[in-house]
Order: C-alpha cells, then structure tokens, then sequence
C-alpha cells in the first residue's frame, strides 16, 4: 500500500513539475518577468524585483519561488506581485487571488486599479525639437467610469535624465544604454499639455479589445514596477518596445519579435491592426491645429482684420465691427498663446487686459451660430510601415535600397510632403559586383505652413541631408542644408523654395537655389525638385510613386545631372 501511495506522489509531483516547466516558458509568464530571449535574461535591473537570487536569468526557479510564497502565505511578497498571482489563478486551481485581494489592504484601495472602463494606447506624432521624439512616442491610458478623460491616468516608459547635460552626452548615452529606464504614471491632462499644447504634436488614441481579467492583469503588472529599473536603449528598448512588452502579456501574437536591432514607437500600431486588439481610433490634434484651422476657417477679409488687431498692440476694438466670430477666435487665440507663458512675464500681463476687455465687450454681443468643427485625419497605420527594401533598375545597372526608418514624402504618411529618413544605403549592382554607392545618414525635409501662429508672420521651412556617396569613382561625403519658404497651393499641391548651402569633404562650398512641387493624390505622389548649382546647367529630379498599400509599392524616379537617367523600381516597407 506504501508502495502504491508513493508511487502516485511520485507521479504527480513528476507531472506537476512538467507542468510548471512548460508554465514558465510561456509567454505571458516571460513577458511579466521582462525576460529577454536574445540575451536569456531579464532587462529588469533592479535585483529587489526578483524572489528566487536566480530568477532574473531562470524563469522557471522564479515561478517556483512565486508559487512557494503563496503556499507558505508570504503576504510581504505575495502583495508585491498581482499581476503574477493573478495570472496563475488562471492556470493553477488552488491560488485564490480574491483571498489576495482581500489581503492586501493597499492594493485594495489602489486607485488606479478601481472603476476601469477600458485601457488604450496612444501615439504621439514626431518631433523634430528633441532626437528622442524624432520617431514619436507612445503610452498607455487607463481610461475610468463616470470621469472627464483629462483626470485618467497615463502609464510611460523613458529615461530617467540627469540635472545637467548636453546634447551630446544625450545621444551617446540614448544609443549605448547609459541611462536607466523606468515606468511613471500621470494624469492624462499633463500629457495633453506637453504634446497638444506645447509642443503641437497630434495624437492618436487607440482603444483596446480586452476582458475585465486582462485589464486587470495590466493595470496590476504596473505596481510591480513601480520601482523597477531597466537599461534605456533608444534604438529597441524604448517606449515602444515597453508598452509592446505590456500588450504582450495578455496578447496571442508576440508584440516584441524582430526588435534586436530596430523598435519604433509605431511598429506597435501596426502589431496592434494586425492583432485585431483594438476596436475604436480616436484622433486627438494639436491645439496649434485647432487654432490654425479656425483661422483657415474664415474670410480672407476677416483674416487680414485678425492679423492687424493681434499685430498692432494699438489696435482699436472697433475695427472687429461687433463680429461675433472675430471676439470668439482672438479670445481663443489669446488663451492658446496665454497657456505657454510666464504669468509674471510682461507680454502675459499685456495679453491679459486685452483679453479681458475683449470680454467684457463679448458679453454683449449675441450667442455664437457657428458649431464646432471635428477635425479628422487618418489613423497613424494607414501611413507606410517605417522600414523599407526597394529594388530598382536603369538602362545598365541594378539597385538595391535598404533604410530602418524611412517617412519618405512619396510614401503613404500623413507628414504633407515632409521628409524624415535614417541611414539609407543604396547599393549597386552591375557586372556580377555588389558595391556601395550611397549612405544617407539623416534626410530631413519640415515644410512649414505659411505662417507662425504665435506672431502671425511668415515662417521658414528648412532641409538637412548629411550623405556620403561615389563621385567619378570615389566616395564624397557631404552636407548640403537649405532654408527658405513653403506654399500651400490647392489641397494637395505644395510649392517649396530654398536658398541652400552645400559643403564636402573635398573643401567645395556652394551656395546655390532650388525650387520644388508636391504632388499628393493620396496613393499617388510626386515629387520634383529643381535647382542650379554655380555655373553649372540646371538640374532636376522626379519622384513618383504609387503606393499599392502600407507595405508595397512602385515608383519611377527620373534625374537629369550630366544626362537623363530613369529608374523603376518596386518598394517593400515592413
């Protein structure tokens, strides 16, 4: 009988160790320890976040370390880890996490975790002011019952700064994991202020498909890192990958494959598309964008009225003839500029009597017809996926092009013929040889609208390419930057002029001209570019292409310097 009973215990304790093994290799389990598969360890550094010594480079010790602590009722360990113990509850009959719950007198009135209504994540649109915010930024928002959406509260991942450094300091260490990482959670509205407001970036919130258990499950595995630390890499550990790592926990797709080199901040829109994981977009643009709108919204007469009166700080309230819709956009205008000041600077002060006269005469004046408009934009996925291949032929050779992150102006995005391209390389092939030919390191083309808001006077549109590439058989590396003017002509037609300066490695300097049009018919869009550098003749290129979808496309590129060469070629972005 002894034998009998031993050999069951032996039989099942054999079995619940197979079990537990094939547990610890899931992936849900692997994502909640942050542990990484290609270097088969955590990326967590913090050593207080793990219960076995081990469990930072074992993920099996460390479950068993976890489940050792809820049979031994370990509560100081047991309520560190919600989200664990509440993802075992599903897998491991016997652990009662509502007895956790009930338990752990802090996390019970967590504020964060009560009155969920749905979580989403949201994408902020690039910024050209700060390296970091070149690619844009992404955060998770819990979204609460019965509450305005500026109180919700916000969960994102960045790097933990120092007082003081410089630029380049910031670079250095962003690329080669200097600083350290970490999660912080805030109220939704300081987002709002930092990207809508102050820095005019849109956003692009998109809402998620998940079950109480797996909004639960997410909500939870942020007090476990309240404290954590990780090693920040702007390239593939960054904000992206993080708020991938999260939705990796509850997804069946694997969120954070085939980022050992590159993780853009969008790569987790496209994931989440093709997922199926979300089930409404909502399109939040930039306060600059609302005001800008309106403007755009109203007469040519009633333009030049606005101008004049925010221009002349003397301006008389009556050139504004009791127009309701001129009071409605200077107050609001006022309050957009007001937002970003110093309440003790002088302009502040000015602003404000000028506004509070406009006031006192708006309240005599009759109610508003005008409604507000929605502004609409596409969602961030319908833009092309950030990579891209291409392969391309002329009359006597083949080409072959490769970049990690391409915002190309004749792909689909919704940058306006904006360029933002990084470490393009261009090879060619002719006569069974493979050589280099080109390496765009960085291609920057901002083509501003006709006028800054906050002076009302015309702005500049500027363009940096930094590239090195074979001239009459050897390699020239250069800069050649420019600035000028951009107009917006029809909808979908914009006249571009530079003054640019072009300076090599072989110590030529030149100042010359240009003159550009762009073309956007949605999935076809052109590009061309003239220009005339000192005594030679002029020169032009031409970019077409026609984007089948995000991820294939054909394009036609035809260049006149010595002679006229045309390319075709097909494009693949993933």
């Amino acid at each position: 009988m002894r034998l009998i009973i031993f050999s069951i215990f032996l039989i099942s304790s054999l079995y619940s160790n197979v079990n537990l093994k094939s547990l610890s290799n899931n992936k849900s389990w692997l994502s909640l320890l942050h542990y990484n598969p290609y270097s088969k360890t955590s990326d967590i550094i913090s050593k207080n976040f793990f219960i076995d010594k081990n469990g930072n480079i074992d993920p099996y010790q460390e479950l068993n370390a976890t489940i050792k602590a809820y049979n031994n009722r370990n509560y100081k360990i047991i309520c560190n880890y919600p989200a664990r113990y509440l993802w075992l509850s599903k897998k491991i009959k016997y652990i009662n996490f509502k007895k956790i719950i009930n338990s752990c007198k802090h996390l019970k009135n967590w504020r964060l975790a009560k009155d969920i209504d749905s979580i989403s994540i949201i994408f902020v649109s690039g910024f050209l002011g700060n390296p970091a915010s070149t690619f844009g930024h992404s955060f998770i928002k819990i979204n609460k019952k019965n509450q305005n959406s500026l109180l919700d509260n916000t969960i994102s991942f960045g790097a933990k700064l120092p007082k003081k450094y410089t630029m380049v300091s910031y670079i250095v260490n962003g690329l080669f994991g200097g600083y350290r990482g970490r999660y912080t959670d805030e109220y939704y509205y300081m987002n709002d202020i930092a990207y809508s407001n102050q820095d005019f970036r849109d956003m692009w919130e998109y809402k998620l498909k998940l079950n109480n258990f797996q909004k639960r499950l997410l909500v939870y595995h942020f007090w476990e890192l309240r404290k954590s630390q990780f090693r920040y890499y702007f390239l593939n550990r960054n904000c992206g990958y993080r708020v991938s790592e999260f939705i990796n926990i509850i997804s069946k797709d694997n969120f954070i494959s085939k980022s050992l080199i590159w993780y853009a901040p969008i790569d987790t829109f496209y994931r989440l598309d093709n997922a199926n994981l979300t089930y409404k977009v909502i399109y939040h643009p930039s306060l600059e964008k609302i005001v800008k709108n309106r403007y755009y919204r109203l007469s040519k007469k009633n333009q030049k009225i606005i101008k004049k009166f925010i221009k002349d700080k003397n301006s008389s309230i009556e050139i504004l003839s009791n127009n309701t819709k001129l009071y409605d956009y200077i107050l609001d205008y006022y309050n957009y500029l007001m937002e970003n000041m110093d309440k003790n600077d002088k302009d502040y002060k000015e602003l404000s009597k000028r506004k509070n006269k406009l006031l006192l005469q708006r309240i005599k004046l009759p109610k508003s017809k005008e409604s507000n408009i929605i502004l609409k934009e596409k969602d961030i996925t319908y833009s092309s996926y950030p990579s891209y291949l291409s392969l391309s032929f002329n009359k006597n050779s083949v080409y072959l092009n490769y970049s990690p992150y391409s915002n190309e102006d004749i792909s689909l995005n919704l940058l306006n013929g904006d360029i933002f391209k990084v470490l393009d390389i261009e090879l060619k092939i002719s006569k069974r040889s493979l050589k280099l030919y080109r390496i765009d390191y960085v291609n920057i083309r901002k083509l501003t609208d006709s006028f800054d808001l906050k002076k009302f006077y015309e702005t500049y549109s500027w363009r940096l390419l930094v590239s090195t590439s074979k001239d009459n058989n050897r390699f020239n590396t250069y800069l050649d930057a420019g600035i000028g003017y951009s107009w917006k002509i029809f909808n979908n037609t914009k006249l571009f002029s530079f003054v640019n300066l072009y300076v090599d490695t072989n110590k030529k300097i030149k100042l010359y001209p240009s003159l550009g049009l762009y073309f956007d018919f949605d999935k076809l869009k052109t590009s061309i570019n003239i220009y005339k550098k000192s005594h030679e003749k002029i020169k032009y290129n031409v970019n077409m292409q026609y984007n089948f979808n995000n991820k294939e496309a054909l394009y036609l590129k035809i260049t006149k310097d010595n002679k006229i060469k045309t390319y075709i070629g097909l494009k693949w972005y993933f």
